[in-house]
């Protein structure tokens, strides 16, 4: 929920694109929740980074 409200402050910000300090920022923020979600079992911090890099690309585009 966090993140979806820090999302959106970014994305309203008429549209400009984020940093790449913001894009690390909200990468691994995503990336936590997944391992969170799972309880952080297994090894699968990689795959947690690259759903987590997919779904901030498709929000914001590659370049964001």
């Amino acid at each position: 929920m966090k993140d979806e409200i820090e999302l959106k402050k970014i994305a309203s910000k008429q549209d400009a694109p984020i940093t790449p300090e913001e894009r690390h920022r909200l990468i691994t923020e995503k990336a936590y929740q997944f391992a969170k979600q799972r309880n952080f079992q297994g090894d699968c911090a990689l795959f947690d980074w690259l759903q987590a890099e997919a779904i901030i690309e498709h929000k914001y585009g590659k370049d964001a």
